[in-house]
């Protein structure tokens, strides 16, 4: 049945039913008129025979009065007619007729009464009659009515729940309308409707800020075709206007979910990618204008990952470094300055005057301290200008003065000793600096003195003593190396310094630092000029060891990188890494030569040999492989240790290459055979081995914090070195054997005279 019947049969229904129950009124109403009418003609008559029957009463009662009366005569007469005669008779008789007639009137007074009471419950029992009758007309009409009622609503029911749950709808009674809806099933579109429920609440959500409600409801019709677009404006609308407040990371979680929503949505919503920038730039802007120089590159360093090329953003965070470098150079905040500019230039090199502010870092401090007369403190700044730029200025000059005058000053006090320290060191500088001769010819007390300076350095050893404990690193030392001439130790930390010290009685030259770059070990050039940064970063940074002149990055390892070694001629540069390769660079240019690949696990440690033609690697799989240099083709291997292999080392005439090995023993293999001589066994762990310059004698650090010295001829142990409380991580030879340098973790450096 269709829906326009249903609803003229309803209208029928409810027609016939106001019908009855007017027609029901209108018959109670003509019911109770007569009824009434009745009642009152019922209520005058009873009056009128009541009043009939009182007159008829009083008349009897007058009339039973007179027969009293009379009886009383009459036994009056009856009394003298037995005394006098019968002539008053007649009065008594007349008297008992008249008594009769008042009788008669008192029994129709008593009828007409009793007519009057018959007339009033006639009409008692007549509108009992008609109520009853009227009950059972409305009662018959509703219950007609019911029945029509219960038809239709059976039969329109749909249709009055579906209007309900659109007034529901239309009321934003949102809940309500949607089981109206959902109730109703496939009737009409009802679905649709059901739809419509969740659509319209979030719009409202959305109207009135409520942006989670306006997701949670937006989850139940994804297929809606507004669910993107409304979805988008639940982030995009808090975002704009977390923006505005300055809320910055409210602004930035907003963006990022809009922007990585999935394929079904749109992420490039309006300008959101743009805003999600904004995010960034504005409190950059705001951090920069405030001279918060560190908060602003954050913000900035963040946008440059997101769009490197976002508005002027490059160039802000240059001028972050540059702006303060600036304002701590005018300060005479030196170290300051050098930070903010060596930051800038790991990032930018060419950067304005960049470099020039550097020099500028180092050299105004070296001419105030050498006004002052603070020689070592004029040397300390002028020696890092000196390797970023030999030809700045007249630093040349002023280094060479920071040793004349105080060596000057030194003969005039006749402190000899002191003025021959000062002049061999201006004279490996420069050996005929202004009068030096002159000055040395002139005092024979200052040649002596210079003739006796150095004599145990130069002497056969025999014995070993501890030298002196170099102490200034605050983290642990991973390298040591000796100048080619032998008078300063180089050493690195992973403090982020390398720092020279004076061989014959340990004094600390300078200190150099460097600060973008965390390294996880340090490795230095022979020439100790050049310092290679090994990180977990998968790259090697090769730095000036001033740490101020970036050299280049070399990238191409997959993972940490553990060992890096300088080939002998100081052009090429090999790493090992977790990545289980070891590769092979130019340092020239950095670029990667070639690859060599076959360890099954970690390089935690390569070598060249001393010809530079053969290259060995130690790993983590415990094998030993050694490797042509010329072609990367793999030569040998060498398998020997129960545990991976963590140095290796060739000695200086190219005949043996030793390995030390987690499993605590130290490999002693012929190279031409590729046979093994021997097996040492020092106290622990190996970390770190050198060879000395004769190749006789092999010292060997070890996680104990002990260096023992081992002949490598028939493997004796000739002596065990103690004093760090720390791992050796590194040993070192000076070029003439006398010498031997340890690092260690306990953050000192040691030198051991050999005699």
């Amino acid at each position: 049945m269709g829906e326009p019947e249903l609803l003229t049969r309803q209208r029928q229904a409810l027609r016939a039913f106001r019908q009855a129950v007017a027609e029901t009124t209108r018959q109670e109403k003509e019911a109770t008129k007569r009824v009434e009418a009745v009642a009152v003609k019922a209520r005058d008559d009873a009056q009128a025979h009541i009043s009939q029957a009182q007159g008829w009463l009083e008349e009897a009662r007058g009339a039973l009065n007179t027969g009293r009366e009379a009886l009383e005569r009459l036994n009056l007469v009856h009394l003298l007619k037995k005394k006098v005669a019968a002539p008053g008779l007649k009065p008594g008789v007349d008297a008992a007729a008249e008594l009769k007639r008042s009788a008669a009137t008192a029994g129709r007074a008593a009828t007409s009464v009793e007519q009057g009471v018959q007339a009033l419950q006639q009409w008692r029992e007549a509108r009992a009659r008609r109520r009853k009758r009227m009950i059972a007309i409305a009662v018959t009409a509703t219950l007609a009515c019911v029945i029509a009622g219960i038809v239709g609503f059976n039969q329109l029911a749909p249709a009055w729940r579906y209007a309900r749950a659109v007034t529901a709808l239309e009321a934003s009674q949102w809940e309500m309308a949607r089981q109206g809806f959902t109730a109703l099933g496939d009737y009409r579109d009802a679905p649709t409707m059901a739809s419509e429920t969740y659509y319209r609440e979030v719009v409202q959500a959305l109207e009135t800020g409520e942006w989670e409600k306006a997701r949670e409801a937006l989850q139940q019709i994804p297929s809606h075709p507004d669910a993107s677009t409304l979805l988008s404006e639940s982030h995009y609308r808090p975002a704009v206007a977390a923006l505005e407040a300055g809320q910055w990371g409210t602004a930035r979680n907003r963006l990022q979910a809009l922007v990585s929503l999935d394929s079904n949505y749109d992420s490039n919503y309006k300008d959101a990618q743009t805003l999600l920038r904004e995010s960034y730039y504005r409190p950059a802007m705001q951090a920069f204008n405030a001279a918060a120089w560190e908060e602003a590159r954050v913000e900035l360093g963040a946008l440059i990952v997101l769009d490197p090329e976002y508005k002027d953003t490059q160039t802000l965070l240059r001028e972050s470094y540059y702006r303060p470098a600036m304002q701590a150079l005018d300060a005479g905040a030196w170290e300051e300055a050098r930070v903010e500019l060596g930051d800038l230039i790991a990032l930018d090199p060419e950067y304005k005057d960049t470099q020039t502010l550097l020099r500028e870092s180092y050299y105004r401090p070296a001419t105030q301290r050498l006004d002052a007369g603070e020689w070592d403190a004029a040397r300390s700044a002028l020696e890092p200008l000196l390797l970023i730029d030999e030809e700045y200025e007249n630093a040349q000059t002023l280094l060479r003065e920071s040793y004349y005058q105080p060596a000057v000053e030194a003969i005039q006090s006749r402190e000899w000793a002191r003025a021959a320290a000062l002049i061999l060191q201006l004279r490996h500088i420069e050996s005929t600096y202004r009068d030096v001769d002159d000055l040395i010819a002139s005092h024979d007390p200052l040649r002596q003195a210079l003739v006796a300076l150095y004599p145990e350095l130069w002497q056969e050893p025999r014995a070993v003593v501890e030298h002196i404990t170099l102490a200034g690193h605050t983290d642990s030392v991973n390298t040591v190396a000796f100048s080619p001439d032998g008078l300063t130790l180089i050493s690195g930390a992973n403090d982020r310094t390398v720092r020279m010290w004076r061989v014959h009685d340990g004094a600390l030259e300078r200190t150099h630092r460097w600060y973008s770059h965390t390294a996880n070990t340090i490795t230095l050039s022979p020439s100790g000029d050049i310092i290679a940064l090994e990180s977990s970063d998968h790259t090697v940074m090769l730095r000036w060891v001033s740490g101020a002149t970036h050299l280049s990055t070399l990238e191409g390892h997959e993972n940490s990188v553990n060992s890096v070694a300088f080939g002998a001629d100081g052009t090429t540069l090999a790493s090992g890494s977790d990545d289980k390769t070891v590769r092979l660079w130019r340092l020239s240019d950095g670029m990667l030569l070639r690859t060599f690949a076959g360890h099954a696990g970690g390089v935690e440690s390569v070598a060249f040999s001393p010809d530079g033609l053969t290259l060995a690697s130690g790993s983590r799989d415990r094998l030993v492989r050694l490797w042509q240099v010329a072609d990367g083709s793999h030569l040998h291997t060498l398998d020997g240790h129960s545990d991976g292999v963590r140095s290796v080392a060739f000695s200086p005439d190219g005949a043996v290459l030793a390995s030390g090995s987690s499993d605590g023993t130290v490999q002693l293999w012929q190279v031409s055979e590729e046979a093994l001589l021997r097996t040492l066994k020092p106290s622990s762990i190996v970390g770190s081995m050198a060879f000395s310059p004769d190749s006789t004698t092999l010292a060997v650090g070890t996680v104990d914090g002990t260096v023992s010295l081992w002949r490598v001829s028939d493997g004796r142990l000739l002596h065990t070195l103690e004093g760090h409380t720390g791992a050796v991580n590194s040993v070192a030879f000076s070029p003439n054997g006398a010498t031997l340098a340890s690092g260690s973790e306990d953050n000192t450096a040691r030198l051991w005279t050999v005699r």
